[in-house]
């Protein structure tokens, strides 16, 4: 089956390292190049695993900091997942200190995963106040990497305690 097949040469699973891998003919297309990605679309639809066990990193799930609701951060693969944080340190605080502690708590999560925030991917930042959105993006514009801005939401929304004002989830890669 020489160049019949987009992964293993062959006509059944096989295992390579611990990982299992199975034969998937390509429809014509990809065998021209022209849908390279059609190997990976006919083992989906045909509800094949292209690539499990162990030694996939993909379906590793490291959670840090957790307790019985949530995790702080969730790495899977080579993206980090950070909860939304708030101003343990400075709660009840101005929206700029509040920004510095959860600016600062993010450096730490993303330190600890591996990774930081010139891989940042994605940032959700909630204000109490529309009002207040200046005033922490004064410091928000200033921690960011140059070059590095992710995409970013921000919105008003009433927070989980009265003494939180801001309160910012991002994602990263590693």
């Amino acid at each position: 089956m020489a160049g019949e097949t987009g992964l293993n040469e062959g006509s059944g699973p096989s295992s390579v390292a611990g990982v299992d891998t199975i034969a998937v003919p390509l429809h014509k297309s990809a065998r021209r190049g022209r849908r390279p990605w059609a190997a990976v679309a006919s083992a989906f639809n045909q509800g094949i695993c292209l690539q499990s066990g162990k030694d996939n990193p993909m379906t590793e799930i490291r959670r840090l900091h957790s307790n019985a609701r949530m995790s702080q951060a969730v790495v899977h693969g080579d993206t980090v997942y950070l909860a939304g944080q708030v101003a343990q340190r400075a709660g009840g605080g101005s929206v700029a200190d509040q920004t510095r502690d959860i600016l600062a708590r993010i450096d730490e999560l993303l330190a600890e995963a591996g990774t930081d925030k010139t891989k940042l991917l994605s940032a959700t930042i909630w204000l109490t106040d529309m009002a207040r959105f200046a005033e922490m993006n004064e410091i928000w514009d200033a921690w960011v990497a140059p070059g590095g801005t992710p995409g970013r939401a921000c919105v008003e929304a009433k927070l989980a305690a009265p003494q939180y004002n801001v309160e910012i989830a991002v994602i990263a890669a590693r």
